[in-house]
């Protein structure tokens, strides 16, 4: 049970909505009591645990879980051993039974008694008695009402400053709950158990509406015959399945990420992404450039590189020579078929080849005799070559 549902608030909370401090309201009321049962401002109190009943013989043991008004404390002197001192500290002794909340052993007005004594230093009031203390006064409320913002049980604006939330972190904040348990504080712990299954399956991947939870770092409880029980890292986004035992304490989401589930969650937490300017620092800048104006050198030297290959390439190619009827064919297919859209007929290119021929004084054998020109073979299978050339 939240105790923030039932209308119940702080003493500085309820400070907060009058003009005159709230210490001057509870000295006076004193003198308006008529009678012990006349409680014009009772102190409240969550409370879990086992009690019993002060009335009869044989009074029952049993469990309790809601908000009862405290009835008795008492204050003892506890020794810190560290700092050779007393150190003073307030117990809870008895509960008194009130409406909101009853079961069939928990009457209103009835006494409890702790089974375990608890300390107890931060009480809670109802608004219900606090306005008609205040009406009765003739003390104005202030013209806003902050109590009606979400009461939290954390520093928001430290939470804000972090970047990085641990799995049991994100649980108790979506719970409500502060980071470290804190004496006086309230919380709802089966709500931060809850969200812990529901973060584990997101993380998992197995959320039923498909919702994959990303993690910084993803961490499971495993097993090592070398170390025995310990926890082993997998890659983040790793569909794991549904019996995979997630390492709360290890496992790490941003708190971009954690928002994005709050919101699919429909959690209010009071966190909040900002975007913060930040100097730059010198040291950064100096090395940036330097790393910039190496990289720029080594371009250059790349392309100096590239540029002098090119021209050797280009020399290479310029220096090659070709057999002389090879280099004839070449220069055939530039002459007469390169960018001709129609090209000539073999009858064309073979007479092009035969004078081309005898005058670079190319020559074939037929038998024993050395003719000029190129042979009729060659004369022949040449221009069908080099019209089937595709550039």
């Amino acid at each position: 049970m939240d105790i923030r549902q039932q209308s119940f608030y702080t003493l500085e909370q309820l400070d907060s909505l009058i003009e005159l401090p709230i210490q001057q309201v509870i000295n006076c009321i004193s003198g308006l009591k008529k009678n012990d049962s006349d409680k014009l401002l009772a102190e409240y109190i969550e409370f879990k645990g086992l009690v019993k009943s002060v009335k009869g013989e044989t009074p029952e043991v049993f469990y309790v879980d809601g908000i009862f008004e405290v009835n008795k404390t008492e204050f003892i002197s506890i020794t810190d051993p560290d700092e050779l001192c007393s150190v003073a500290q307030c117990l809870l002794k008895e509960l008194k039974g009130t409406e909101h909340y009853q079961n069939s052993k928990v009457l209103i007005g009835n006494i409890y008694e702790p089974i375990t004594p608890e300390g107890y230093n931060k009480p809670k009031y109802s608004y219900l008695q606090f306005e008609s203390l205040v009406n009765r006064l003739g003390i104005p409320l202030k013209s806003y009402w902050p109590v009606g913002q979400e009461d939290f049980n954390y520093n928001i604006d430290l939470l804000n400053q972090k970047s990085n939330f641990t799995l049991e972190e994100a649980s108790r904040i979506a719970g409500n709950a502060p980071l470290q348990d804190q004496q006086g504080t309230f919380y709802d712990v089966s709500l931060v158990e809850h969200y812990k299954e529901i973060l584990s399956e997101c993380v998992k991947g197995q959320n039923q509406h498909g919702f994959h939870l990303f993690t910084t770092e993803l961490w499971c409880h495993s097993y090592s015959e070398d170390i025995g029980e310990c926890s082993k890292r997998y890659d983040n986004g790793t569909h794991l399945k549904v019996s995979a035992n997630i390492d709360i304490d290890l496992t790490i989401v941003s708190k971009t990420e954690f928002l994005r589930w709050c919101k699919y969650m429909d959690i209010n937490t009071g966190l909040y992404n900002s975007q913060k300017a930040i100097d730059e620092s010198v040291a950064s800048l100096k090395l940036n450039n330097e790393n910039l104006t190496a990289e720029i050198k080594r371009l250059k030297d790349f392309t100096h590189e590239i540029i002098s290959e090119k021209k050797q390439l280009i020399e290479c190619v310029k220096n090659i020579t070709y057999p002389p009827e090879l280099q004839l064919a070449v220069d055939a297919y530039k002459q007469l078929c390169l960018g001709q859209e129609k090209p000539p007929t073999n009858k064309k290119i073979e007479e092009w080849l035969q004078t081309e021929s005898k005058s670079r004084g190319i020559t074939h054998k037929d038998g024993s005799k050395t003719l000029k020109g190129l042979s009729e073979k060659k004369l022949s299978t040449i221009p069908s070559i080099i019209k089937s050339v595709k550039l």
